[in-house]
């Protein structure tokens, strides 16, 4: 992995460039290198958050992630916090529902206790 970090260019307007750290999108390693990291944070900093219960439901798409937690146990706030000090490099920035939705990628998700409903965007 190292190698392939120190030998990654990419070219924009006829310029060759290098990244000063992560991969150039596109390349065929940086998937595989987001779904490592973020199965291994889910792994090391979210597994216990989930376990006691406080966030319900906890999914991601590549670097897109979906958090559902109960307000009455734990406030978005502290979630956010905690998350952006566990790596320097990552950083949640949190889009809060709105009467009960939030779109997530192509998806609209809608609160019906004790459900979530899913519609197409």
């Amino acid at each position: 992995m190292k190698l392939v970090f120190l030998q990654n260019y990419f070219i924009f307007l006829s310029k060759i460039y290098q990244p000063e750290k992560g991969v150039a999108m596109g390349s065929p390693v940086s998937s595989t290198n987001t779904k490592t990291f973020l199965q291994y944070f889910k792994d090391k900093h979210i597994k216990h958050i989930l376990d006691a219960k406080n966030i319900m439901l906890y999914v991601c798409c590549v670097n897109d992630i979906v958090i559902i937690y109960d307000s009455e146990k734990i406030h978005s706030d502290l979630i956010t916090t905690s998350m952006n000090q566990i790596h320097k490099d990552t950083k949640l920035n949190p889009t809060h529902e709105d009467n009960g939705q939030i779109y997530f990628l192509d998806l609209l998700l809608i609160q019906k206790t004790p459900k979530i409903e899913i519609n197409i965007f």
